[in-house]
This record gives C-alpha cells, structure tokens and sequence, in this order.
C-alpha cells in the first residue's frame, strides 16, 4: 500500500494499493497535477501542483497562461491578471506596466511637466516656454 499523499495547492488526498492511479486537479492558482500512481517503492509517482509563476493565472487548476497587454499578476499563485493602473490627469507613467508589475505613476509639477491623458503609457511631457522680443518704434 502506498502511504497517504497530501498535497499543498490541491485539495486531493491520494491512498491506495500498488498499481492503482488517481487524477489530481490543482487549485486555481497553481498547475501540474495530472494521473498520479501508487508505485511499488510505497509511494505515489505524479507531477505536483506548483504555483503559477508571476505574470501567469490559471483560474481553474489548469495550465498557467500568460496576462495579455494592458494586464499583470505580480507575485506567484495568481487566478487572475489584473488591469493595469492607468495614470490619471496630472500624473505620468514613471515606470510601465509589465506582465509582473503593475504601472507607477508620477505627479507632474506644475509649470515643469504635465500630462493631459488618462493611461497607461505617456509620462510628464515638458513645458514649452516661449520667448518673445517686442521692439517699440
């Protein structure tokens, strides 16, 4: 008989005699799993579920699948991507969006920089200044 096999990011609990198999479905978040089989040694034999590495989700315990543009999962074990933040009037972008991170946004300064669209790409554009010489006859 093959000893009790527990696992972290699964709710399966596998027990069984030599031979036998069992699926594993991992928690949303994670991916492996798979046919397990309780192998002749007294332990089952199968791919654990790991953690779906950053800038993936997986919502079902399947395949980890990449964010697509304009979204990021940061960290590890993510069921979902998110959309990126989008800076808003006044701010810029100082860094962009990846699919691990999410945007940072900067505050213009005034009479310096600013920035008139709300997204996710443009940073503080310069103020033009102008210089006018006015001869009076």
């Amino acid at each position: 008989a093959c000893a009790q096999k527990t696992f972290d990011h699964a709710s399966a609990v596998l027990t069984g005699v030599t031979g036998d198999t069992a699926q594993v479905t991992c928690n949303a978040g994670a991916h492996g799993g798979g046919e397990w089989t309780c192998n002749a040694n007294g332990t089952f034999g199968g791919t654990d579920c790991t953690p779906c590495p950053a800038g993936t989700a997986s919502s079902d315990g399947g395949e980890c699948v990449a964010c697509g543009a304009s979204t990021f999962a940061s960290g590890t074990g993510n069921t979902l991507c998110t959309a990126v933040t989008k800076c808003g009037l006044g701010k810029g972008v100082q860094t962009q969006a990846t699919a691990s991170s999410d945007t940072v946004c900067e505050a213009c300064t005034a009479g310096a920089n600013h920035s008139d669209v709300n997204d996710a790409n443009q940073s503080c554009l310069g103020v033009s200044t102008f210089t006018f010489n006015i001869q009076l006859s």
